[in-house]
């Protein structure tokens, strides 16, 4: 891996008339998250031009939003796409589960720091002003990062848990939401598989 061979034919791809786009994929999608940051320091440093703004103008549609994606770094990207979820016209519910729900705690944390940082309030204050119910409570206690990250089962607890989760839901008239919350949001993924 080299990021200036790979700089430079990103370069060539976009310079003069018309867009290789085969090529941008080519190069962009045999690299990592890192190795695509490389390319992008690279790019400025030995180009002199934003490798992302060259993208900009050169890409349209969702193929530029993918690609862009693709050179953002992964928080900042969780963090844009939370922001967009939430902002507008409705709530793009499954973007906000899908970040929320299947990232680390770590993660998480880094989430709400640059999320605080880019807009000027928290991550938990927007899904506050934006959703309602059992929804919100969801998202928030997710949000917290408070989820349990070990791996063991306790087979006996989950055979509680899927017990309590019955009897607060199926069997009775509503639903009883702390239960759920409290099992779905702070339980590991191995023990809520089980």
């Amino acid at each position: 891996f080299s990021p200036e061979q790979e700089a430079q034919a990103l370069r060539k791809a976009m310079k003069g008339l018309g867009t290789d786009e085969d090529a941008i994929i080519e190069i962009l999608t045999k690299l990592n998250v890192s190795q695509r940051q490389q390319v992008l320091i690279t790019y400025k440093s030995s180009i002199g031009r934003d490798l992302i703004d060259d993208l900009k103008s050169e890409l349209s549609g969702n193929f530029e939003r993918v690609i862009v994606g693709l050179m953002t770094p992964t928080t900042l990207y969780d963090v844009q796409e939370l922001r967009r979820a939430m902002k507008g016209a409705g709530t793009d519910e499954g973007c906000l589960i899908e970040i929320l729900a299947s990232r680390t705690n770590e993660e998480i944390r880094l989430i709400n720091e640059n999320y605080r940082c880019q807009y000027g309030c928290t991550l938990e204050e927007d899904i506050v002003s934006d959703t309602s119910s059992l929804f919100r409570r969801v998202l928030v206690s997710l949000a917290t990062g408070n989820r349990d990250e070990g791996t063991y089962v306790d087979e006996s607890l989950a055979q509680q848990d899927a017990q309590c989760l019955y009897e607060a839901g199926e069997k009775k008239w509503g639903t009883d939401e702390v239960q759920f919350m409290a099992i779905l949001c702070t339980r590991n993924r191995y023990h809520l598989l089980r």
